[in-house]
């Protein structure tokens, strides 16, 4: 009993410890209060609803399958196409929205609101998610620096001598804010300002609801400061996103290749330059887009990638002349003999048939469409088509 009640005092004096230091003098905070914020912030709330919000983007970008007989979407979740979230995203708002009110003075504040920003727009309640990417940039700014002029003044400001009470508490203050550098504990909670990432999503809900004068407002700030160098990418692709969703094909082609030059990992350069081909294509650049898809089946895209890029190339061919109709049907050819494109066989023969039709060949073109017809086991759609270009010779 004892000990229970020895517990008891012991939590009860922590707690008022913790709210006491916890707010200062005009409403600052102490060095343990911002602990006791950062910590409970980060731990009890904000890290388990970032989890989630992982655990939902990975469970999206594993069942996404592409569709490359449409443009492909620069961002692989939360596209206008792509189904809404459900109630995963109601109850990860909830939670963030807990955090946030609990612990509005922590560092971790206004990561808490970008993410109920990023549910929202899962959820594709773009107006919510608007709301909630404008208070988090308009609430939390980076801190300006001093100007030359204002650091200049304050240094030719002659100091009076201190008496030894107050180059004690000089000393003093000197050691607390060196804790709160290199303290252990804030250490390990290391918290990066989500204000450039938010404009970013800000830009991207403004286009999805069609403002694109204020879309376009932010990226020229944006482009005009000094943006961080690890995020020029972004920067990037969201220009040229915004460009796509007003159907400025040949606008989004520049920011698209910025974006390429910047890429780091094989994989999303691989993806982008698949776009930027599609959108050379859709500029009618048949030249450039072939170019570009070429280029993509060198650099080690998935076998489906790898797949409708070559076929694009031939598509090119069929549309504009441009190409060698000797290379590609080789190449077409090599895949109808390769395992790996089994799936794709009605496919392959199809496109064969239409370029052997682009040089007046009838003869092998319906040799091919029959031979598609043969391998078309499940895909109707490719036999209808089949059947249908036979029909037409």
């Amino acid at each position: 009993m004892n000990h229970r009640f020895s517990y008891i005092l012991l939590v009860c004096f922590t707690s008022a410890t913790i709210m006491s230091c916890s707010s200062g003098k005009k409403g600052g905070q102490s060095y343990l209060g911002r602990v006791y914020h950062n910590t409970t912030a980060h731990y009890n709330g904000y890290y388990y609803a970032r989890q989630k919000m992982i655990e939902y983007e990975n469970q999206v970008l594993a069942s996404r399958k592409e569709d490359y007989s449409k443009l492909l979407p620069i961002y692989l979740i939360g596209n206008p196409e792509d189904a809404a979230a459900g109630s995963d995203m109601d109850s990860l708002i909830k939670r963030l929205t807990i955090v946030a009110k609990l612990h509005p003075k922590s560092k971790w504040t206004d990561d808490a609101y970008y993410n109920i920003g990023k549910a929202y727009y899962y959820k594709k309640d773009y107006e919510a998610s608007l709301s909630t990417f404008q208070f988090v940039s308009s609430e939390f700014k980076d801190k300006k620096s001093s100007s030359p002029s204002s650091v200049s003044s304050k240094k030719k400001k002659h100091r009076k001598p201190m008496s030894r009470a107050e180059k004690e508490k000089e000393q003093a203050q000197a050691e607390v804010k060196a804790n709160d550098q290199n303290s252990s504990v804030l250490g390990s909670l290391k918290h990066k300002p989500i204000r450039n990432m938010d404009l970013l999503w800000l830009v991207r809900a403004f286009a999805d609801l069609r403002n694109f004068s204020d879309a376009q407002a932010i990226l020229s700030y944006l482009k005009e400061g000094k943006f961080p160098k690890d995020m020029r990418v972004d920067l990037a692709l969201t220009e040229a996103y915004v460009f796509i969703q007003k159907k400025q094909y040949d606008k989004a082609i520049e920011p698209m290749k910025q974006a390429i030059n910047l890429i780091k990992s094989k994989k999303d350069a691989t993806r982008n330059t698949y776009i930027l081909a599609q959108l050379y294509q859709l500029n009618g650049n048949y030249n450039y887009a072939t170019k570009e898809f070429t280029a993509v089946t060198k650099m080690r895209p998935s076998y489906d990638m790898d797949f409708n890029a070559r076929i694009s190339v031939g598509r090119n061919y069929i549309q504009s002349g441009i190409g060698s109709p000797k290379e590609i049907l080789s190449q077409l050819g090599e895949m109808s003999r390769n395992d790996t494109y089994a799936d794709f066989y009605d496919q392959i023969y199809y496109y064969m048939a239409l370029v052997n039709l682009k040089q007046n060949n009838v003869e092998d073109a319906f040799k091919n469409l029959e031979t598609s017809i043969q391998k078309s086991v499940f895909d109707i759609n490719q036999k209808g088509l089949s059947y249908l270009k036979i029909g037409e010779l």
